[in-house]
């Protein structure tokens, strides 16, 4: 999946670009594959000096092995709690993420970032009693050097009902996809944004905000309908 969205967001900047897709010489993105020691790899993409943009990068990466067991327990403090007070060995993991940064050449455009990541663990084997663990986290968030109201806007119209802050009038077809997923999700993951990106010493948040979500496992992993809500999530600001 997550291969397919890096090759879909490449493909719809080169052709903002103008490159592929037209012929008129606009930058396209290189390729650099690589491997991690300890078990899978990942495929970096990046297009820079463009006439549209400076640089973007749509970077992928699935890998597996073994972690720690203090790893295990610092990023899953209630799985380890779930064992019993048996300690932990070394825990298999699974990870994939996709990530994206995007740098505009016209000062007007905004930088835009997203990043979606999923990863599991295996249940400790000499911990009777501790769960197999796995959880999505990620969002995507807009960084302008000028405040563009109208851009904003929109842009979290994409993300999922804005009219729920701005009072926009969505057409039917904007309001039934939104509510087709969940219509908690955007006020929860905004927050979220917001207060994960808060610069304490400065008293202000990273741009204008966006989503943010992380730890969340709150839907049976079984189900179809979770893999896609968050499929959806993270593929619908740039199909």
């Amino acid at each position: 999946m997550i291969r397919r969205v890096q090759a879909e967001v490449c493909a719809e900047l080169e052709a903002v670009e103008g490159g592929a897709r037209d012929g008129a010489g606009g930058a396209l993105f290189r390729e650099d594959a690589w491997t991690r020691p300890g078990g899978g790899g990942g495929i970096s993409r990046v297009l820079q000096g463009g006439r549209v943009f400076e640089k973007a990068a749509v970077n992928v990466s699935v890998v597996y092995g073994v972690m720690p067991p203090e790893a295990y327990r610092a990023a899953r403090p209630e799985a380890a709690a779930a064992a019993g007070g048996e300690k932990a060995g070394p825990v298999a993991f699974f990870a994939a993420g996709v990530s994206s940064v995007i740098h505009p050449v016209n000062p007007f455009a905004p930088t835009m970032h997203f990043k979606y990541r999923y990863f599991e663990t295996e249940a400790p084997k000499d911990a009777p009693g501790a769960p197999r663990q796995w959880w999505f986290g990620g969002g995507t968030d807009l960084t302008p050097s000028y405040i563009i109201e109208e851009d904003i806007k929109h842009f979290h119209s994409i993300c999922q009902c804005i009219f729920h802050l701005l009072n926009i009038n969505l057409d039917p077809v904007q309001k039934q996809m939104c509510d087709k997923f969940d219509p908690g999700f955007y006020p929860r993951f905004k927050k979220w944004c917001d207060d994960y990106f808060y610069i304490k010493h400065r008293g202000e948040r990273r741009g204008v905000g966006g989503i943010f979500f992380d730890d969340l496992s709150d839907y049976d992993q079984e189900t179809p309908s979770i893999c896609y809500r968050y499929q959806i999530i993270s593929c619908s600001l740039f199909g």
